[in-house]
């Protein structure tokens, strides 16, 4: 809401008391005098001249409303209790702080969600941050760490792939509230290399299970990727070729936004932590000691493992999806928000006016489509190998050694594995020509071409065998033309071999004596009398 509109909605006793404090009174509430109060309020001397002038208490005040939920506003009754806990004048009513700036026209009073808010209107909250927040961002800054881990947006897009990959190829079965049991989760976290480790039983805190894997297995349940079967299992649904369909620039968006769902929306301290980042500018660090230590006066939330504990566990999780840049160095750790983070920060605080484009956030430019084949059947992926290509290597290939530089092996296993889900000779070598760095090692291209030459010579077929007491009623079956598109063999004299996916057939140990009937047809009715 801006500063015209709320001073629109002001009861007319209230506009008038704003007036005489800041020098306009002794006039009737009339669109010039809002105006006037508008043009008054908006002016930077003005407010600089007000936070100046403010007291600890009130600047305080101030900072939590501004900054508090990434701007989105404050409930009443949190802010007086903040206030009077720092203080430490419990009885003292925390309105009286608040009263000020109320009557300096900066900070206005709303409704969310059926309680009373405190918030500063939008078009002011930018103005005054500059005039108090360069202080606060200068004792958190530090110079760039000398260990920086460079984020990866496309990491947990290529998590996804091999979490399905897995459902496809094992079992997972889950208990009775969906979760899975603690030993698949221990093989699925050392498949996938994620940077997870299973979690004491006795650590409340982490009984919710893993955080990658958490939010893994999270994502893909709301988003329809696996469903559970009548044996509780887990198996990748149709809705699979769907996703795997989309960009690699919108499953990370996708992905992203998931995280900030499940991470930084439902806890306002962390919002209004990333709401201080994104006023840092781009190019410097900020200490996460240092920012903790700001976030003392500002922190809302009471929680038993406090804010340090919720800061570390999201900026991992934030890290993770490539909206956070973490450094390390003597002084302690450092970081800063990444370009697609500062997206993401500003649509919690509601600023841009569109939708960004995904491709835009997340070029796909940086991704490689390319890999090595060894002589040893194993294959070598970069560190930024495109997702889709992965999904394709998962057809015909084990995941060996999960690491940054992934490296997967072929056998005959696998590589049949891939014929049976519909591949060819042919699609295999394409794939692997089209995409390797290397020629393909003539060892591999010849087993390839051995076991596609042995694959399906054997196969198994559903039938259901008709014995006949004697070779003459077999024949006078086989002669049947309506029996005909129901026998696919022959067992031996006196043995048919009958396709049972054809409509209704008998169980195995029925005898039947007289005409012959037609499967699917039934006994042939007697004629009256």
């Amino acid at each position: 809401m801006t500063l015209s509109e709320c001073l629109q909605r002001a009861p007319a006793q209230h506009a008038l008391r704003i007036a005489k404090n800041v020098g306009l009174d002794g006039r009737p509430v009339t669109a010039g005098l809002l105006a006037a109060l508008e043009q008054r309020i908006s002016d930077p001397e003005y407010m600089e001249t007000v936070v100046s002038g403010l007291s600890d208490e009130e600047l305080t005040a101030l900072k939590m409303i501004a900054l508090c939920g990434g701007g989105t506003g404050i409930i009443v009754e949190k802010c007086h209790q903040k206030l009077n806990e720092l203080s430490r004048k419990w009885r003292r009513n925390g309105a009286k702080v608040v009263d000020t700036l109320v009557r300096a026209g900066i900070v206005y009073t709303g409704r969310e969600n059926y309680r009373q808010t405190y918030f500063v209107p939008d078009d002011l909250r930018q103005p005054l941050l500059r005039v108090f927040l360069p202080p606060m961002i200068g004792r958190m800054t530090v110079d760039a760490p000398a260990r920086v881990v460079e984020p990866d947006p496309y990491l947990p897009v290529r998590h996804v792939h091999l979490l399905l990959s897995y459902l496809g190829k094992n079992q997972v079965r889950v208990v009775q509230g969906g979760g899975i049991y603690r030993r698949t989760q221990r093989d699925i976290i050392s498949s996938l290399g994620l940077p997870d480790d299973l979690p004491d039983e006795s650590d409340a805190f982490q009984a919710a299970g893993p955080a990658h894997l958490s939010f893994l297995v999270n994502y893909c349940r709301t988003r329809g990727l696996f469903s559970e079967t009548l044996q509780h299992t887990l198996e990748p649904s149709p809705r699979v070729e769907e996703w795997v369909a989309r960009s690699a620039s919108w499953k990370a968006w996708d992905l992203a936004a998931a995280l900030f769902d499940e991470w930084v929306r439902p806890d306002p301290d962390i919002r209004t932590a990333l709401a201080m980042l994104a006023y840092v500018p781009e190019e410097l660090w900020v200490s996460v000691e240092s920012l903790v230590a700001q976030m003392e006066s500002l922190s809302l939330e009471r929680s038993w493992h406090g804010f340090d504990t919720r800061l570390d566990k999201s900026l991992r999780m934030l890290a993770y999806a490539g909206l956070v840049c973490t450094g390390c160095s003597d002084s302690g750790e450092a970081i800063r928000l990444t370009g697609p983070g500062r997206v993401f920060v500003s649509l919690v605080a509601g600023e841009p006016t569109a939708a960004p484009d995904p491709d835009d956030v997340f070029p796909v430019g940086t991704l490689d489509r390319s890999f090595f084949v060894q002589g040893t059947f194993e294959i070598l992926t970069p560190p930024n190998i495109d997702p889709s290509v992965l999904r394709n290597i998962e057809a015909i290939a084990d995941l060996a050694k999960p690491d940054k530089v992934l490296i997967y092996r072929m056998n005959r296993k696998s590589v049949c594995r891939g014929f049976s889900s519909g591949l060819d000779l042919e699609s295999v070598m394409r794939f692997l020509e089209t995409h390797s760095k290397n020629e393909i090692p003539q060892n591999v291209r010849y087993s390839i071409e051995e076991w596609w030459k042995r694959y399906g010579r054997v196969e198994f077929v559903d039938a259901l065998v008709l014995r006949c007491d004697t070779e003459e009623l077999a024949c006078e079956i086989k002669a049947c033309k309506r029996m005909q598109p129901f026998i696919v063999g022959e067992m031996g004299p006196g043995n048919l071999v009958i396709d049972r996916s054809q409509g209704y057939m008998p169980k195995p140990g029925t005898r039947a004596r007289g005409a012959i009937n037609t499967p699917g047809s039934g006994p042939r009715p007697r004629s009256p009398g």
